[in-house]
């Protein structure tokens, strides 16, 4: 099962470099920028070997009190590895992180990305090929908490 997350981890790196590097290779002011972050969505990735992806979603986001203006990009890695990749419009420099879910994979935590993009990184958050919802995670930690202190299953 590690190798597989590890695998997971490289081919949405990958595919986000690939994205990174066609995003700027053409855009050279903002005006540029902005129209190749909405060309992303419709940009076709199936054909990546090993690495299918669909991008499902391309916008810019204004710059706020937290981060700098960036193109937000979400998607998935066949078959489910979602993901969304934050490309700075301005000052990038030149350098690519991703972040992780810690133990709580199965969702995005894409705010993790906030101070790498302050400081320049284009950055990626996954949820390692799984959906949960916070409220599922929590509830069954806290049910396996009730039986340990109880010694019996708590009523549902």
């Amino acid at each position: 099962m590690k190798t597989m997350r590890g695998k997971s981890f490289l081919r949405v790196t990958l595919v986000g470099l690939g994205l990174i590097f066609s995003l700027w290779a053409h855009a050279e002011s903002a005006k540029g920028v902005t129209a190749e972050c909405t060309v992303l969505a419709s940009t076709d990735l199936a054909g990546i070997e090993d690495a299918p992806t669909q991008v499902v979603a391309a916008k810019m986001v204004d710059a706020n009190h937290l981060v700098p203006a960036y193109c937000q990009v979400q998607g998935y890695v066949a078959p489910q590895v979602g993901f969304e990749l934050r490309l700075p419009v301005s000052d990038w420099n030149g350098k690519f992180m991703e972040v992780g879910c810690g133990g709580w994979c199965g969702s995005i935590y894409a705010e993790q990305c906030n101070g790498p993009l302050q400081h320049g990184y284009a950055c990626v958050a996954t949820d390692m090929g799984h959906k949960v919802r916070a409220s599922m995670c929590c509830g069954r930690i806290t049910t396996y908490r009730r039986k340990l202190i109880s010694g019996t299953d708590p009523p549902t």
